[in-house]
């Protein structure tokens, strides 16, 4: 029996933007027998499939088709539309890679697949994947991204702004995430191949989201939190607010305008809600008299407070009160109102990272600062500023909003 090989050309990626159109890998091969000779002007049965992982790994999508082969032996196929056996090509999540493409031939034009070629997927599936996140702005900008082999982002020109990168980092965590939980640093984990997401809230904000989207920013509070709490081993609530309060600086005064905010290299910190956008961090801490009272009463110490991002304008729903609803995005041990980590199967005990509604009661003076908060818009209690006469729920030193600058 006369043996048959295939000469690989090229694999060529090409995709459609618009919606409903599907994705579509370009394959050509060469067909020549055992004596080198091109095997022209036949049908060539050819059956692909591709596996995750590994060269043995899953199937996750397989097809059969019947090119014709030309003069020179070539045959061309679109991957994509031929008879599909199992899986399907759009819902592949690229990002979930490595992928290898299997193919594998009959030259007689059956079912008896003789030879095959398996070749790792290196620049396809990351196009792809580009393809799906690019974002286009409120300008008309489209911001192209590059996903590495572990699934991180990063964006291409136009130039994105640090509050641009960061929001776009935090919206590929959540759109990458497969499983998260709300841990301390102890049992912090990250996997983005595998979708893994596991750290408290200023572990998260700072680790997975900063360090990755804006590490200049991130580096400047690495290197400027031991000056406010020598002995922690990392940047925890405490230390990133208390480095915005200090960018605030002395002269700050709510009933003064000009003195409500101010900014260094790298952060603008204000104090106004009707000023916030999306993915301005939201800086709360905890009074230090609060935190003796609550290890004097229940034997162990609380957090030092609370990072989170703001993920949507701020909504005024209570003129007499100066109340505001936001929907923010945080790492948290319990979700807020209408939560993502109630209603996704990411989060099996509703802690970890996602996003839900809370409400933000502000100061009567131009300052418009938050002084209270609820973790939900149905809770019972206001979290207050604290009060050392009612203790439980009068913990908070203070909060501030700070937006990433140039």
């Amino acid at each position: 029996m006369k043996k048959i090989f295939t000469t690989l050309c090229v694999v060529i990626l090409t995709f459609t933007l618009f919606a409903q159109a599907p994705k579509l890998m370009s394959y050509q091969a060469v067909i020549r027998d055992g004596s080198n000779q091109l095997i022209s002007n036949q049908i060539i049965g050819v059956q692909v499939s591709i596996l995750q992982y590994s060269p043995t790994g899953s199937t996750v999508y397989r097809e059969t088709q019947l090119p014709t082969s030309n003069t020179n032996g070539l045959i061309s196929i679109e991957i994509g539309n031929g008879t599909v056996l199992s899986g399907s090509i759009d819902s592949i999540d690229w990002a979930y890679g490595p992928y290898f493409l299997l193919t594998e031939i009959d030259p007689t034009g059956g079912s008896s697949y003789s030879i095959s070629s398996n070749t790792q997927l290196l620049s396809v599936p990351y196009a792809l994947s580009a393809g799906h996140l690019a974002i286009t702005d409120e300008n008309g900008n489209t911001y192209s991204p590059v996903v590495d082999t572990l699934g991180n982002v990063s964006y291409q020109t136009p130039v994105s702004s640090p509050l641009d990168k960061l929001v776009r980092r935090e919206q590929f965590i959540l759109n990458n995430m497969v499983y998260t939980k709300y841990v301390h640093s102890s049992e912090a984990f990250l996997d983005e191949k595998n979708g893994f997401y596991l750290y408290d809230c200023s572990g998260f904000t700072c680790e997975y989201v900063l360090k990755f989207a804006i590490p200049s920013h991130y580096q400047d509070l690495y290197n400027v939190y031991p000056t406010y709490h020598p002995a922690d081993t990392r940047p925890r609530a405490w230390s990133f607010y208390d480095y915005f309060r200090d960018i605030l600086g002395p002269g700050y005064d709510p009933q003064i305008d000009s003195t409500c905010s101010a900014q260094n290299s790298y952060w603008k910190v204000f104090t106004n809600i009707d000023s916030v956008q999306k993915g301005d961090i939201i800086a709360v801490r905890y009074h230090n008299d609060w935190r003796s009272w609550y290890h004097t009463t229940y034997g162990d110490w609380p957090s030092t407070g609370h990072i989170m991002t703001v993920w949507s304008a701020p909504l005024l729903t209570d003129t007499a009160n100066n109340v505001y609803m936001i929907r923010i995005l945080d790492s948290s041990n319990s979700g807020h109102g209408q939560d993502s980590r109630d209603l996704t199967s990411v989060s099996i005990d509703g802690s970890g990272y996602g996003y839900g509604w809370m409400l933000y009661k502000c100061s009567s003076y131009i300052s418009n600062r938050p002084f209270e908060y609820k973790w939900t818009p149905s809770s019972t209690h206001w979290y207050e500023l604290y009060n050392a006469s009612t203790t439980d729920y009068t913990k908070i030193e203070g909060i501030l909003f700070a937006r990433p600058i140039e």
